[in-house]
């Protein structure tokens, strides 16, 4: 087998930072094998000079580099967005000078050392998780959510107005293409973690079962009620704050609840009653109605009084809760088995948005199954 012929650092270099430069004039995505093509190519002329380009002293002496593997091949770029006046491996000029490739790999290794490397790691072992799974990330689906991520911040931030957008981008040395290139980055590296952990989700019957009670509450029973508070709290007033002592506003808020609950079992309107007497704020203007009620609302004393709560028997006693004594009516009970929702449940569960906790375990795993040396 014949050795390769040694070539000169500066051809080397040239040949190493080509795909890089393609990337870096087009308006498309850089793929991880890219970025890491940039931080190796940064990280070979640290290596084999004893310094970067930036700083080397005139007349070092070099070392012969060290054999290296091929940098993973870039990925067709999409239409270059820069000049098309720039020469290969050429992504700048200065009043006449070009800036390379090599120079820009060099300076970013220069000031960011090895601070960037664990999330350069991450995003390769998504990739070959990605590959092992046979899951991939297409331009399209890139593209389409990051022109989402641009119209939800023009229009929650910028009211619609594209002129102010893009003076708020310029303030902080970006263009519009360049704001996409970057949102392009992250969009591309978070589709692929949400499809690799969709790829390898597994439900159990513990999870189908604490979504459905999440859905139809305990059981599969779901109340709709209404309710009257009398609160045994200190009321404001014009002259500061209720002056009566806890006993004394016990007693008149039982009093008035036994009254009232004496009407309404005299056939008094549930609804007249909320309006007149209920002290509860959040539900007096919707007639005490609570249409999505869920176990420990107000403490377990009103769950128990709801849950026996039926079509024969639509009113309760008088109930304490921290808030007060209330009186509670029934208007629906419905029953959902779970048999009937548990194919649903389950896809549901398997297709929703990954979390923040699966994230963290998936990239976890990885490091943990890679041998890593830094």
């Amino acid at each position: 087998m014949r050795k390769r012929k040694a070539e000169s650092p500066a051809r080397d270099a040239e040949e190493r930072t080509s795909g890089i430069e393609k990337d870096f004039q087009g308006g498309g995505y850089l793929s991880m094998s890219c970025l890491m093509r940039a931080l190796y190519v940064g990280a070979w002329l640290f290596c084999t000079s004893g310094s970067f380009v930036a700083c080397q002293e005139p007349g070092a002496k070099k070392d012969t580099p060290r054999a290296e593997p091929a940098a993973p091949p870039a990925p067709p770029s999409p239409s270059p967005s820069g000049s098309s006046s720039l020469p290969p491996g050429v992504i700048a000029r200065l009043n006449g000078r070009d800036i390379t490739a090599q120079d820009y790999t060099a300076y970013l290794f220069a000031s960011l050392g090895k601070s960037k490397v664990r999330e350069f790691i991450d995003r390769l072992l998504l990739e070959e998780e990605g590959k092992r799974l046979e899951v991939n990330v297409s331009p399209e689906e890139v593209e389409e959510r990051v022109d989402n991520q641009v119209n939800s911040s023009l229009k929650a931030l910028y009211q619609g107005n594209m002129e102010k957008f893009l003076e708020s981008l310029s303030k902080r040395g970006l263009t519009l293409d360049e704001h996409k290139q970057k949102l392009r980055q992250d969009t591309a590296y978070k589709l692929l973690e949400e499809k690799c952990i969709l790829k390898t989700r597994s439900v159990t019957d513990d999870d189908v079962k604490t979504r459905f009670e999440q859905t139809y509450g305990a059981g599969g029973i779901q109340f709709e009620i209404r309710h009257i508070l009398f609160s045994t709290r200190r009321k404001a007033t014009s002259g500061g704050a209720d002056s009566k002592s806890p006993a004394a506003l016990e007693q008149e808020a039982r009093e008035k609840a036994e009254k009232v609950l004496k009407e309404l079992q005299g056939g008094a309107d549930f609804i007249q009653m909320v309006r007149t007497y209920s002290e509860d704020d959040l539900t007096r203007n919707n007639d005490g109605r609570i249409p999505q009620y869920r176990k420990g609302y107000r403490g377990q004393d009103f769950h128990e009084a709801v849950v026996r709560l039926t079509e024969e028997s639509r009113l309760s006693g008088l109930v304490r809760s921290p808030q007060g004594f209330h009186i509670i009516q029934l208007i629906d009970r419905k029953v959902t088995r779970l048999e009937d929702k548990r194919e649903e449940l389950s896809t549901v569960l398997k297709q929703q948005q990954p979390t923040a906790g699966e994230r963290n375990t998936l990239l976890k795993r990885l490091r943990e199954k890679a041998k890593i040396e830094l």
